[in-house]
């Protein structure tokens, strides 16, 4: 989870595509490359880069409306901070996401990005069954499934299950920041300030910023009591804000 791996996925993926224009496949995971350069901050040009990243999953879907991938890739644009300000982006998500998931009912990834929605959305408690569902059909499930329960636990206020779900999340993809972000907010709500330190200096080890406001910023949660309690374990973890 690099720079480097992301431009040489992007130079494979426009391979691809040269190869086969109508190939619906390269191009949903294009968008993804896009979408996490801008969340990682790996170019100077975020509006086209943005821009870019819409373009490649809109045309997936236009080219393959049966791909579940194309829909996913579509609908988890609509999650990430920079399209907060979109209109209805929190219904478009879903509704992308509800459509992968109907084209097959095994696409666990789906299921795990709509858990995703509700946790962003202020709705951790519609998660949890959703986590579960996917990793009862995915038996080896990547690290952001842990992440969701992770984050999940962490908004229902339990801890410990949370710190569990996360060490596993970050154990899997260690250069992911994401894990690393929760971890650090769930060790100030468990009062292990040695343990937040430690994870705070895990992240701005991987090129990140570890202040409140750094986090908050680009984090995809848009419910306003979420992003308030995110802040606030940060801050209890001894965080400075800027």
């Amino acid at each position: 989870y690099t720079s480097e791996t992301n431009y040489e996925a992007e130079r494979l993926l426009k391979y691809a595509i040269q190869r086969d224009p109508s190939f619906a496949l390269p191009y949903a995971h294009l968008s993804q490359i896009y979408s996490f350069r801008v969340e990682n901050g790996w170019t100077e040009d975020r509006g086209g880069t943005i821009a870019a990243a819409f373009t490649a999953a809109e045309t997936a879907v236009e080219l393959d409306s049966d791909l579940p991938f194309a829909h996913f890739a579509l609908g988890r644009l609509f999650t990430r901070s920079y399209a907060h300000d979109l209109p209805n982006a929190v219904e478009r998500a879903k509704g992308e996401l509800n459509t992968a998931v109907s084209l097959d009912k095994n696409y666990v990834d789906g299921y795990v990005f709509l858990a995703n929605v509700h946790i962003f959305d202020g709705e951790a408690d519609k998660a949890l069954p959703l986590v579960a569902l996917a990793v009862d059909r995915n038996p080896v499930p990547p690290y952001w499934y842990a992440l969701a329960e992770g984050m999940a636990r962490y908004f229902l206020g339990e801890y410990e299950a949370a710190e569990a779900s996360l060490v596993r999340s970050r154990d899997q993809n260690p250069t992911a920041p994401f894990p690393h972000r929760f971890l650090i907010a769930t060790y100030g709500k468990l009062g292990r300030f040695d343990d937040a330190e430690w994870a705070a200096l895990e992240y701005e080890a991987l090129g990140r910023t570890a202040t409140v406001d750094a986090m908050v910023s680009s984090a995809s949660i848009s419910d306003p009591e979420y992003r308030d309690l995110f802040a606030d374990g940060l801050r209890q973890a001894g965080l400075p804000e800027k």
